[in-house]
């Protein structure tokens, strides 16, 4: 009686027209009797058919990133996962300072992370580094940032070196293309930036110094 009352809940919060079984693990397969995992979920047989037609997969929350960012501290636990379909934010909760573009994201217990990010950079050890378009002072103001990956021939564009006294920003190529400088602040004795090169950037509070970084 217990498992049969537990395959009617399941089907219920799920909304499927599937079966569900419970198991004495605590494991659940739904259309699958003996469940591999603590979920596993598998189409049934007419679904499961080349010919077949119906939508397959498993559907996550989609948020936007302010609402993302206005879950409270308390309730956020490790590992959860999202689908950010909206990336307007004026916000400054730094825990979302990497949400940068529609897609799946995961909670690894201090920023939200973009799944497939984190072995392509640091962004989920530092929280600053950001893939952008173009290197500019409006990319700069995000929170969290000291460093962008500038990926396209636009110049590069620092802020004012009066915001950032003390300061160290960093700035990498991956256009493949040399890049130059611009705007207003161009860094002392240095114009250009090599592609798959970076500089690190300080502030004496009138004007960038190159203090590092690869040529």
């Amino acid at each position: 009686m217990k498992k049969q009352i537990y395959k009617l809940s399941t089907m219920f919060f799920l909304g499927l027209g599937a079966i569900a079984f419970g198991q004495q693990t605590g494991s659940v397969g739904i259309n699958v009797e003996v469940p591999a995992a603590t979920l596993d979920i598998q189409p049934n047989s007419d679904n499961a058919a080349i010919s077949a037609t119906t939508n397959e997969g498993i559907l996550v929350p989609k948020l936007s990133k302010e609402r993302v960012a206005n879950i409270a501290d308390g309730s956020l636990v490790e590992g959860t996962m999202v689908y950010v379909d909206g990336i307007s934010y004026s916000g400054s909760n730094n825990k979302v300072s990497g949400i940068n573009a529609n897609g799946f994201y995961y909670y690894d217990g201090n920023l939200w992370v973009k799944v497939g990010s984190k072995g392509a950079t640091l962004n989920a050890i530092t929280g600053g580094i950001r893939e952008v378009a173009q290197a500019n002072a409006e990319q700069w103001k995000v929170p969290g940032t000291f460093c962008l990956i500038q990926t396209t021939d636009a110049t590069i564009n620092m802020p004012d070196p009066s915001e950032y006294v003390g300061k160290i920003l960093s700035v990498n190529n991956q256009s493949r293309t040399q890049l130059n400088y611009g705007g207003d602040y161009t860094p002392v004795s240095a114009s250009t930036l090599q592609g798959g090169k970076g500089h690190l950037l300080m502030s004496n509070g009138s004007a960038w110094y190159i203090i590092g970084g690869s040529y």
